[in-house]
């Protein structure tokens, strides 16, 4: 399995592939490939090699490849090429879209192994609706589709609008299949009653890092306009991410004078966002892209409401009415009726919470490898 970042990476894409790696190894044997160990700011150019070249994690083994780094970006891994070609993997899994460059030649040297190549199109979808934005945009996406996405045995989608996007691309439906990401039951093992406390204001909770599609602005704009606001607190969990828009958010947090209503919590570990879970009445998912958000998923593993934008996975977690409401990207209007309904009504809160419940149940590791192995055995 190939994945572009694993080790201390605090974004989606990083847990998705470790929760999946923990259940494949026990089905078969698995071999990681990273870039690195921990995360940090990259240099403007450069070859990082400071990176342990091997490790054994149970029950999988990872080996960790130094990089070439050009623009503050992981560009390309020769190492990583090597072991492709003298590899004896039946299959090469690479999970994500964020180094097609690395993703392509991978790709072509299996290929010339004669090995099946399998991709997990994380953030394939927010990639061809920014290629829609583009100049020659047809063009672009026909390199993307015909010189790259074709060329794989199969693709794995997080999400139904995803494989029907790819499938009017002129991919073969028998190629895609649809298999979420999932949430870690051991990592919330204690989640069925709120930690006591002495806050008498209803507690929000936003988790993402402050990256400008998370949509933090759009909460701040909420908040601001919010009945009675000064009765809620709203807790910001996340990596700092764009550290551009972090000073943004904080800036615009001092500008709307939210500094009782709104705390920011960094890099938080798993014990402590397990703590701010049970401690919080709502989860705010304000994205304005996704792909598929494990937050959302966690925080309805903890009997919380959800009032989230109909961005990437969310439509198909969320029903409305039901779990939680949906809300027009972008639109504050809307997020302020819907929040305001909810805070309005304890009720309403409880039972969104218990059929939240329900649908995080669906959404195991356990589950999502062993349709991923059923993949594997069909190539």
């Amino acid at each position: 399995m190939y994945v572009p970042t694993l080790w201390g990476a605090p974004h989606g894409l990083a847990q998705a592939s470790l929760g999946l790696a923990n259940e494949v190894a026990l089905k078969c044997d698995l071999t990681v490939h990273t870039f690195y160990a921990q995360s940090g700011h990259l240099p403007v150019w450069g070859y990082r090699k400071d990176i342990p070249p091997f490790g054994k994690v149970a029950p999988f083994r990872v080996l960790y490849h130094p990089y070439f780094v050009f623009c503050n970006s992981r560009l390309f891994s020769p190492s990583v090429l090597r072991t492709t070609l003298t590899s004896d993997a039946e299959i090469f899994h690479i999970q994500g879209l964020a180094k097609p460059i690395n993703g392509f030649i991978l790709q072509t040297l299996a290929k010339f192994k004669n090995k099946k190549v399998v991709l997990t199109g994380h953030t394939l979808l927010e990639g061809l609706k920014t290629i829609d934005k583009l100049p020659l945009s047809g063009f672009f996406k026909a390199c993307l589709i015909n010189f790259y996405v074709k060329r794989f045995d199969h693709i794995i989608v997080l999400t139904k609008e995803g494989k029907r996007r790819l499938e009017q691309s002129g991919l073969k439906p028998e190629k895609i299949s649809v298999i979420p990401n999932a949430i870690c039951e051991s990592k919330f093992q204690s989640c069925s009653d709120l930690l006591p406390h002495s806050e008498k204001r209803l507690r929000l909770l936003c988790v993402g890092g402050f990256n400008r599609n998370k949509g933090h602005e759009i909460l701040l704009k909420v908040l601001s306009r919010l009945k009675e606001k000064e009765k809620v607190v709203c807790f910001f969990v996340g990596s700092i991410g764009d550290e551009k828009n972090y000073r943004r958010i904080v800036k615009m947090v001092n500008e709307l004078d939210l500094e009782d209503i709104v705390k920011i919590k960094l890099s938080v570990s798993d014990s402590e966002l397990t703590e701010y879970y049970k401690y919080c009445d709502i989860f705010v998912m304000p994205s304005l892209e996704e792909s598929f958000t494990i937050a959302a998923l966690e925080a309805m593993s903890f009997g919380l409401p959800v009032v989230a934008s109909a961005v990437g996975a969310l439509p198909e977690l969320i029903k409305n009415g039901w779990n939680g409401f949906l809300v027009e990207p972008g639109n504050v209007d809307q997020f302020i009726e819907m929040l305001q309904r909810l805070l309005e009504d304890a009720k309403m809160r409880s039972i969104f919470g218990q059929n939240g419940r329900k649908v995080a149940s669906l959404y195991s590791w356990q589950q999502i490898a062993e349709k991923t192995c059923a993949v594997y055995l069909n190539l």
